[in-house]
């Protein structure tokens, strides 16, 4: 499936029926500074091993990543009609440090970091057919597998002291059913091999990102047979989702705002419940219609 940049995205694609072109061992230059849809199976020949050293953990993957929890104490904290807060404090797993220095509440600290911390390894060389595939693209691969307990148990060194094995998390808890705060938990997952499809401009022998008048960017890579114009309207699609999405957020925080304005005298009939009642009635009212209106306009 081929497309001309220059005349704009979807000018001479083919119908969606046929099967995309297939990565072969040549590079066809008529294609050159085209927009190319392809697929093939990720060939990790030429890359070594991805190997987390400190763990001793290695596989054969496109990406390999080290992902440290922590045990923390995690605030949640809510007002109520009355503007009298209310915190509650709950122990969880969590991969980013939960800063505990502006918790209402003492006895609920944090540590500030984390003894080992997570990490992601690459592969180089990666190809698909006869491409090269380009570091963002290898970058925006998804994850598709975890390291499970026994591949760990077969891997696993004792490199680190104070660091154990349990089911699929290597971990320095004493306990693992009942951690304390500032215990950490180890997993590992990594994104394998296995048919892509690929969608971008041809350049040499790889694939270069297409940016459409609008600033869009043409440049993507799937798992499974996809055929460029399924990327394309699966793209489509997507946007037409967002814009939605932050249409309706808009309009929210427009009517958001115009209430606001009641807020003072909703604060003077707090103690008053029939003429609290008419205020937030008409406070809500007003708000919807003049909020719809000012959104509508500034949409269209």
């Amino acid at each position: 499936m081929l497309g001309d940049p220059s005349k704009g995205i979807g000018h001479n694609w083919e119908t969606s029926r046929q099967d995309p072109i297939k990565c072969s061992e040549s590079i066809s230059d008529k294609y050159e500074g085209k927009i190319i849809a392809t697929t093939g199976n990720i060939d990790l020949s030429s890359s070594e091993e991805l190997k987390d050293s400190k763990f001793g953990i290695s596989v054969k993957a496109v990406k390999l990543q080290r992902n440290v929890e922590m045990y923390q104490w995690d605030e949640s904290c809510e007002t109520d009609e009355n503007d009298k807060e209310t915190c509650s404090y709950e122990k969880t797993w969590s991969d980013k440090i939960l800063d505990s220095s502006e918790y209402k509440k003492a006895g609920h600290e944090n540590p500030s970091s984390m003894k080992i911390e997570s990490d992601t390894y690459i592969a180089s060389n990666v190809k698909v057919g006869a491409y090269d595939l380009p570091e963002r693209l290898v970058n925006s691969l998804s994850y598709d597998k975890d390291l499970n307990n026994e591949k760990l148990e077969v891997q696993y060194k004792n490199t680190v002291e104070g660091y154990k094995l349990n089911e699929k998390y290597i971990t320095n808890s004493v306990d693992f059913e009942n951690p304390e705060i500032g215990d950490l938990r180890i997993s590992y997952k990594y994104a394998s091999d296995g048919e892509v499809s690929l969608i971008g401009v041809q350049k040499g022998n790889t694939l270069t990102a297409y940016t459409a008048k609008k600033g869009k960017s043409i440049f993507e890579i799937r798992r499974g047979s996809y055929t460029g114009r399924e990327i394309l309207e699966s793209m489509t699609n997507a946007n037409k989702t967002a814009k939605w999405f932050l249409r309706i957020l808009g309009i929210l925080l427009v009517m958001g705002g115009v209430a606001s304005l009641f807020n003072p005298l909703q604060s003077l009939t707090d103690k008053v419940p029939v003429l609290r009642t008419i205020v937030n009635f008409t406070a809500g009212l007003f708000s919807s219609v003049v909020g719809l209106a000012i959104s509508l306009v500034v949409i269209a």
